[in-house]
């Protein structure tokens, strides 16, 4: 699917009031950009400066023929949802910019004596699953000292409702929650291990067979993709996993999962993904994303091998993605 942020705008219902419309914006180009990759793996060059200088406007998005999602990072982000908001005639401006440093870019919007500031690129992987958003008008201090105005989870959820966001009452947020409550509970697990494996002794089921069970459940059943205008790409799809990952796993638990990702050619286009390994005491367990289920499914390491010969894999995962 083309992106266009015209044709966001042109959908924008009609009967919104100010704040209405930025919330609209925020969500609808929320769910057609996706953080660059490529900028994560070549930070500190100048390959990385190059990706941080490109001008991205709504001009030369209609222009260009961008599929599925734009790649960029906070400060394109940042100017294209600017640029939306200024073309709609509400006021609002980029900060945290500085001319030949890639520091991270916001938006800052002046609605009614109030200033609400805007990170965009922090909840695109929230917006693309139905999560509660994280960076939209929350508690800010801006770099002259100011403080930002603040608006309500309740209250946002008001918008949300009107506006689609927040279906039947709920938000992502609240299945996991209520997932969550089912995991905890060990003997709910272990009915999940013996369906899975009806020869196996309830009595023998170790601390690492609850854990294996525990992660093949999450990427298994939980995902939500109602929310999602066309697939994720790699960078969200590890965030909404890593959020899931911190909800249901200890740190210790967590410790053992490791991300790689990888490039392919397709189509003539280069295209991403990821593949998840999980490193028990006694073996080492690969889940691989499937754009077509729109999940992580089992790969075995005959599939990895030949897989390993037909695309190039990024550097180990980087620290800061972790």
């Amino acid at each position: 699917m083309k992106v266009s942020i015209i044709s966001i705008m042109e959908n924008m219902p009609k009967d919104l009031t100010d704040i209405e419309k930025v919330r609209y914006l925020y969500l609808e180009i929320g769910k057609v950009i996706s953080y660059n990759v490529e900028y994560i793996y070549s930070i500190d060059t100048r390959y990385a400066k190059d990706i941080y200088d490109e001008k991205i406007t709504i001009d030369s998005i209609e222009k260009n023929n961008y599929q599925n999602k734009i790649m960029l990072l906070c400060k394109q982000a940042s100017e294209i949802l600017n640029e939306a908001l200024n073309e709609i005639n509400i006021k609002s401006r980029c900060i945290g910019f500085e001319e030949g440093s890639q520091y991270h870019v916001d938006v800052l919007v002046n609605i009614h004596n109030k200033r609400y500031c805007l990170n965009l690129i922090k909840d695109v992987a929230n917006i693309q699953k139905g999560l509660r958003t994280t960076g939209f008008a929350t508690t800010r201090k801006l770099y002259d000292g100011t403080n930002c105005d603040t608006i309500k989870q309740d209250d946002l959820k008001i918008i949300d409702k009107k506006l689609g966001y927040c279906r039947n009452n709920m938000y992502m947020d609240d299945a996991i929650s209520m997932l969550k409550e089912e995991i905890k509970d060990v003997e709910n697990i272990k009915k999940y291990i013996i369906q899975e494996n009806p020869n196996l002794n309830n009595k023998k089921i170790s601390k690492d067979t609850i854990l294996k069970y525990k992660i093949q459940f999450i990427y298994k059943f939980i995902k939500n993709n109602l929310c999602e205008k066309d697939k994720m790409e790699i960078v969200e799809i590890k965030a909404f996993y890593k959020k899931l990952f911190k909800e249901f796993l200890s740190k210790t638990e967590r410790d053992i999962i490791r991300f790689y990702d990888f490039y392919y050619k397709s189509d003539n286009q280069i295209k991403h993904s990821t593949i998840s390994e999980i490193q028990f005491k006694d073996e080492k367990i690969h889940y691989i994303y499937d754009d077509k289920q729109r999940k992580f499914t089992e790969i075995t390491k005959e599939n990895l091998k030949e897989l390993s010969k037909s695309v190039k894999f990024f550097s180990k995962e980087p620290e800061q993605e972790r």
